[in-house]
């Protein structure tokens, strides 16, 4: 299918297309001059949607297909690398949750300082 029956089809925009394409994450064969885009896109496609649901970035997401292409599909290798990936990005997410807690616990006691400072202006 061409390009906008697969954005169409993908819900999504030419631009989120062409992107995916110019980062390497899709790879449309060209047919009469267009790009033509087959199952194996739609599963690229579908795959970089559940990977930035999980919060990784193109970048990762590229190093992800670039190991599958390099050690094979579904083969011990890929899994182990793919798991320092996760690993890492659960360590992120770990960081911005305690930071986002420390962030919390000062708005709260900013908001206490306000509130009892309305009180004693009344």
């Amino acid at each position: 299918m061409y390009i906008g029956k697969f954005q169409q089809q993908m819900n999504t925009t030419r631009d989120t297309v062409r992107y995916y394409m110019e980062q390497k994450l899709l790879h449309p064969k060209k047919k009469n001059g267009n790009y033509w885009f087959e199952e194996q896109e739609i599963a690229d496609f579908e795959a970089i949607l559940e990977l930035k649901a999980m919060g990784f970035s193109i970048s990762t997401i590229r190093v992800i297909k670039e190991n599958r292409a390099k050690l094979g599909c579904n083969t011990k290798d890929q899994h182990q690398e793919n798991l320092k990936l996760v690993e890492s990005e659960l360590q992120n997410v770990s960081q911005k949750i305690e930071a986002y807690r420390q962030q919390k616990k000062h708005l709260e006691t900013t908001k206490v300082l306000l509130e009892q400072s309305l009180f004693l202006k009344k």
